[in-house]
């Protein structure tokens, strides 16, 4: 049985939390602002690992598998790849 050296790459989505203070007139107006990215003080921000999954592969290439040794991509589950 032969042994083989690989790497994967698996692109995976994830929520990321940022605690915002903003000063508006009203939520909607607070909303406004942050979509636009006008004044505001981040506060902290915190990825949400638990929501972590993988990325949808339509759009691109989710996962590609490469041989360690050549660094040659030997596999990936994007249609335009094969």
């Amino acid at each position: 049985m032969n042994t083989y050296n690989l790497y994967v790459d698996e692109l995976v989505q994830v929520w990321k939390r940022t605690h915002v203070n903003i000063k508006a007139n009203s939520e909607k107006d607070a909303i406004d602002k942050y979509l636009n990215e006008e004044d505001y003080d981040d506060i902290t921000s915190e990825y949400l690992y638990e929501s972590e999954e993988n990325a949808n592969p339509i759009i691109g290439p989710s996962i590609e598998i490469f041989n360690k040794d050549t660094g040659e991509l030997i596999y990936s589950d994007n249609e335009r790849d094969k």
